[in-house]
């Protein structure tokens, strides 16, 4: 009987370590959302929006939505730019996007009206107030891809 409860506890305590190990697991990847709009402020839906690291220049696209909203989830940490095309809006390149570990950053993308022709290049740093959550997140470079010798 003893052996019996003694089983019937280590079972317990397997069971619960094992379950909690998803509870306490961490994402370490990057989200931006944001919404699309025009030069007054009105939504612009089914608006393309593309993606692209920049140090592996692979790239993801999204269409927005009705309400003109977007969303990238799960992007690996580092440099990304942003394009964005609609029909009756000049093109939007947003350059310069660094993402750090677990942040969620929101960028709202206003168009300018004009030819799909004509491009508008926005050079700036986003935010690095993560206004989404209350969490921080970092990145880190190893010496060799930060360019210091080692």
């Amino acid at each position: 009987m003893k052996k019996t409860i003694r089983i019937f506890a280590f079972s317990l305590m397997i069971i619960a370590f094992v379950g909690s190990t998803n509870l306490t697991a961490q994402s370490f990847k990057a989200t931006i959302t944001g919404q699309v709009t025009d030069s007054t402020g009105a939504v612009v839906p089914n608006a393309t929006v593309t993606i692209s690291e920049t140090a592996t220049n692979q790239s993801q696209t999204v269409t927005t939505g009705e309400d003109g909203n977007y969303t990238f989830t799960q992007l690996t940490p580092g440099a990304y730019t942003l394009k964005v095309e609609a029909a009756n809006f000049k093109i939007l390149n947003q350059t310069e996007i660094v993402l750090e570990t677990s942040q969620s950053l929101r960028l709202n993308l206003p168009l300018e009206a004009g030819n799909i022709n004509e491009q508008v290049t926005v050079t700036a740093e986003a935010p690095a107030i993560n206004t989404e959550t209350s969490s921080k997140g970092e990145v880190y470079y190893t010496a060799s891809s930060a360019g210091i010798a080692a």
